[in-house]
């Protein structure tokens, strides 16, 4: 069941958290300072909701690549 919502969000385009980190391969605390100090966007829901787009987290690495 776990699994199969993983894929329903990764299929709207969002990512929970724990999905982000795994997806950039950096630690959950290290994702939570790149949206602290405002290069990873993320979408709150609420006040302890949080999901990340997948679009966001694909521009971010971009900017990384290029040295920005």
């Amino acid at each position: 069941m776990k699994e199969q919502a993983a894929m329903e969000a990764v299929e709207r385009g969002f990512l929970n958290p724990g999905q982000a980190a795994r997806f950039l391969s950096i630690s959950r605390r290290y994702l939570g300072h790149l949206t602290g100090i405002g290069v990873i966007p993320v979408h709150r829901l609420g006040s302890r909701c949080v999901r990340y787009s997948i679009a966001d987290l694909n521009a971010a690495m971009a900017t990384f690549r290029r040295g920005k």
